[in-house]
């Protein structure tokens, strides 16, 4: 649940039940309001009416639910106190507060209760629920163990020639992504990459400020194509426009952009990770959820972080091959690829084998080379 109001979210503070504690008459009062408000509203949609007014009807049915809805997440906010919850503010940049939030720490209980209650039979499909073979995570994660039903698993094999169609390298060694200076090697292998190939490319990154550098390296390298970098007024939708549109463009995306997008065929060529997606330590619901499991005494990066790192790259990684004719390179700038235990279990996620190369013009000629033998 949240409720926000205008401008863009900054910091994030967790909160327990003690934020609202002697607010509790203002909140009443908005409770009695929008109880007063649905009163008033439910004879004008619950009585006989014409036709011709039976849209007003429904329209007023749904601002009905609305102002309910608007009730339930107010009193699950303000009672912060769930200890299966997590509760936190988020903040603007100027210091205003930009919503409240809370969430579940959990939904394996809740949606097997909904599986249980609201279906027969469901299905669930994707190119990515699968973690090295296992279906263990996601199971995990969505209770379905918990519908007392034994599920029925299928791996399918990809109709994709990724080995003819996909080329992955990974760079040897290298600065650490955290480095400041890790933008200035970002920038140059997406400019030596676009010089040598002339394709559309698409970086992800996993914050603004690391895309936001990589733009500044690149307009310092004096980058003269069409540069597309998220976060800035053009939605999602429209940088994708721009992007299929325009012949050697690079999109900057952060996101988002990891999935739900499609970019078939030559409107997406090459695909830079500088940094492998882990999700964000201080983020309220992962920190919640670290919290629990060590409590529990389980180790939260190999239950949570390293599992979530694998799904969200073989979703970024998923952005080149869309069908069975598509052709594409991934280049994976992380230096841990090369040193951490780790290692192993994300590059065997990949549909290839990585390979190695030991800087941008090494990557670009490789590249180039291998869109020429088409």
């Amino acid at each position: 649940a949240s409720l926000s109001a205008a401008g863009t979210s900054g910091t994030r503070t967790r909160y327990g039940d003690d934020l609202f504690a002697g607010a509790e008459d203002a909140f009443n009062r908005l409770y009695l309001i929008i109880n007063e408000v649905r009163s008033l509203l439910n004879p004008f949609y619950s009585t006989s009416a014409p036709k011709s007014v039976a849209v007003v009807q429904n329209e007023l049915r749904y601002v009905d639910e609305e102002l309910m809805g608007l009730a339930e997440s107010v009193r699950y906010l303000q009672d912060g106190s769930d200890p299966d919850g997590v509760f936190w503010i988020e903040w603007t940049g100027g210091g205003r507060v930009a919503a409240l939030c809370g969430s579940p720490l959990e939904i394996d209980r809740r949606f097997a209760d909904y599986l249980e209650e609201r279906t027969s039979t469901a299905v669930f499909t994707s190119a990515t629920l699968a973690e090295n073979g296992s279906f263990d995570y996601v199971m995990e994660r969505l209770g379905i163990g918990l519908t007392g039903k034994e599920p029925v698993n299928l791996l399918a094999g990809s109709p994709f020639d990724y080995e003819r169609n996909l080329l992955i390298m990974r760079t040897e060694g290298g600065v650490n992504p955290n480095d400041e200076s890790f933008a200035g090697h970002v920038g140059r292998m997406i400019a030596d990459l676009s010089e040598a190939t002339g394709r559309r490319i698409m970086a992800l990154f996993t914050s603004y400020r690391m895309c936001l550098a990589t733009r500044d390296e690149l307009e310092d390298l004096g980058f003269g194509g069409e540069l597309l970098v998220q976060g800035g007024r053009k939605s999602r939708e429209e940088l994708a426009s721009v992007f299929r549109s325009t012949s050697g463009a690079v999109l900057l995306g952060v996101a988002s952009f990891w999935e739900g997008v499609d970019f078939p065929g030559g409107e997406l060529e090459i695909l830079v990770i500088p940094k492998l997606p882990f999700p964000v330590p201080t983020e309220p619901v992962i920190e919640a959820r670290s919290e629990r499991m060590q409590a529990e005494g389980g180790n939260p990066f190999t239950r949570l972080s390293l599992p979530e790192a694998i799904l969200r790259l073989r979703q970024g990684v998923g952005r080149l091959i869309r069908r069975k004719d598509d052709r594409g390179v991934a280049v994976l700038m992380d230096p841990r690829l090369g040193t951490k235990s780790y290692a192993p279990a994300v590059l065997s996620s990949l549909p290839v084998k990585a390979r190695q190369v030991s800087s941008a013009g090494e990557a670009a000629g490789s590249a180039a080379d291998w869109f020429k033998a088409d």
